[in-house]
């Protein structure tokens, strides 16, 4: 601790008093030094807080304790850290390099097993130091394995256990649209790494083939589900059959373990063979809807039906537990056929929609019509309450038949779009055509509210027909892509084309912008037509890949074929 000593002489006639007064000025964990000119100076080092971009450190901090550890799966291959400094004057590094109190570091590339990282507090003064270190454990890639194989008890035959996947956290919500069946929702909840079946949901109305299921989505305690062959209009309630194909949208919300409907949703235009229900995302309290086969132009208005098939997207909010709707979108370039609303996504206030069926190319424009089923993607903002489109996208090698904008996923700033018809090798590059529908996927960052593409991804046994990009999710630095006509079996590996469309699924991880494979995904009983990767869903480090013609029965195994296309789900961890 250092001192400010000052002398003070008191003089007398008869003696000389002396007198040495201390002063000590105490500030936070360190001390204040003062030089001649009274200048305060800090040499408090400590930090006041330590963070771990998207993980918790196994120890409370504490500004006196200076190691920690943390672990991570295998999935997470990098890490950010934001420390604060006690002091304003201090400085901080992180493995060396400079980070400002407050800030976040650049991403730290992790390797499997313990990773160090170091951080040096140095104060004000120049000279005083404290240092601090976490050791990050990282999982195995011999540790990342599937952990748990899903039926229902009730499996029948083309039932379809697997059409729509999504997750939130320890909540798992599998889609079943039953094409000869009405269709269910299943919710598995986990506990203590098991997952137990908590609900069977059922629309109000149920019917044969509605195909109630296809599309699912979940946000918290909110579920949604698609049914695009439902059949009401949407004047005459949902006893009402005379809209072959219209489509609808069920929500459903939990309460003490308990799910129960909220609402029934159609378009307000709905009409014969829309698809309303086809795509579906959810944000919030905002809900997002497409409807491909959706009829109008983008100038006449909802009840135009001069663009056969064009396809129009719904935003609906919900106040109060009322769910109203919000904008009814249409591409600026709509046309017949497009498919507008084939896939759909949403993030806080940026909606992104697939029309995987768009011609126009690369270069020349929205009006352009050179590129047939080249395929495009939408991307309209809110302001206000008003949705306005605010970019549109093409892939950068645009070919006809590619169909990009067959899905979607958006989170935060980035986004991912798979286009299925793809026809490049793994090693060819984007102008290669030597695959045909080998598929790819294509990821966009948005920085000051511009879109650039930041890579194009393939499958590292890229084969013609593979469909890789037929799904796709995404969660923090981690994306998975499901290729559900790859024809891989369990121990051929990747080069094997022994199981015809058995499906796979392929996990991307991004360090510092560069995103690599990380893993190679296929079922435990993988087997010709399961379509393995048809659905795809991620929340932190649990995976999840619907295989919906799989074919055992509830209780007779994994090796059984008992049960035609009953369905499957797997999860990873």
């Amino acid at each position: 601790m250092k001192v400010i000593s000052s002398t003070n002489r008191f003089w007398s006639t008869t003696q000389t008093l002396v007198f040495t007064l201390t002063v000590i000025i105490l500030s936070g964990c360190g001390s204040r030094s003062s030089d001649n000119n009274d200048t305060i100076v800090n040499s408090d080092a400590s930090l006041s807080a330590l963070a771990l971009s998207g993980l918790a450190l196994d120890q409370l901090f504490q500004p006196t304790q200076s190691t920690y550890t943390a672990s991570v799966g295998y999935l997470q291959t990098s890490v950010t850290v934001s420390p604060v400094a006690a002091d304003t004057g201090a400085t901080i590094t992180v493995n060396g390099a400079d980070v400002d109190s407050g800030s976040t570091s650049t991403s730290i590339a992790l390797i499997e097993g313990e990773n160090l990282i170091n951080l040096v507090v140095t104060a004000g003064d120049g000279i005083t130091t404290q240092s601090y270190s976490i050791t990050l454990s990282r999982e195995s890639a011999a540790m990342f394995a599937q952990q748990a194989y899903l039926k229902v008890n009730n499996a029948n035959t083309f039932d379809e256990f697997g059409t729509g996947v999504a997750i939130s956290g320890d909540t798992l919500v599998v889609g079943a649209d039953g094409s000869e069946h009405t269709g269910a929702a299943y919710v598995f909840t986990r506990s203590d790494g098991a997952w137990n079946q908590q609900a069977i949901l059922k629309a109000s109305n149920a019917e044969v083939s509605d195909r109630f299921g296809a599309k699912v989505t979940i946000s918290d305690d909110t579920l949604v589900v698609g049914a695009p062959h439902e059949d009401s209009s949407a004047r005459d309630g949902e006893a009402d059959n005379s809209a072959l194909y219209a489509g609808a949208v069920y929500i459903f919300t939990r309460n003490n373990g308990l799910w129960n409907q909220q609402a029934f949703l159609k378009a307000s235009n709905a009409e014969a063979e829309d698809g309303f229900g086809r795509s579906v995302g959810i944000s919030g309290d905002t809900l997002v809807v497409g409807a491909p086969q959706e009829d109008s132009s983008a100038r006449n208005g909802e009840a135009d039906n001069s663009a056969l098939d064009a396809g129009a997207v719904y935003v609906f909010t919900r106040n109060n537990g009322l769910w109203n709707q919000q904008a009814f979108l249409k591409a600026t370039n709509a046309e017949a056929e497009d498919g507008f609303g084939g896939s759909v996504g949403i993030s806080g206030d940026t909606l992104v929609v697939g029309a995987p069926r768009e011609d126009s190319s690369a270069r020349d424009g929205e009006a352009d019509n050179s590129a047939l089923d080249a395929g495009a993607v939408y991307i309209f903002t809110r302001n206000n309450g008003l949705w306005n489109q605010q970019a549109v996208f093409k892939a950068t090698n645009a070919e006809e038949g590619d169909g990009f904008g067959a899905s979607l996923a958006i989170l935060d700033d980035t986004l991912v779009v798979g286009a299925t018809g793809e026809d490049s090798s793994a090693s060819g590059g984007k102008a290669d055509n030597s695959t045909t529908s080998a598929g790819a996927a294509y990821v966009f960052t948005r920085s000051g509210g511009a879109w650039t593409e930041q890579a194009y991804l393939k499958a590292s046994n890229a084969g013609e027909m593979d469909g890789f990009g037929n799904s796709v999710a995404i969660s923090g630095d981690t994306l998975v892509v499901g290729a559900f006509f790859e024809s891989s079996s369990v121990s051929g590996g990747e080069a094997d084309n022994s199981a015809l469309n058995a499906g796979a699924a392929y996990v991307f991880t991004r360090n510092s912008e560069i995103w690599s494979q990380q893993t190679y995904l296929k079922a435990s009983n993988a087997e010709w037509s399961d379509l393995f990767g048809f659905s795809v869903a991620i929340s932190g480090d649990t995976l999840v890949v619907g295989a919906p013609n799989e074919d055992s029965g509830a209780s007779s195994g994994e090796a059984d074929n008992s049960v035609e296309n009953a369905g499957a789900v797997y999860t990873w961890q």
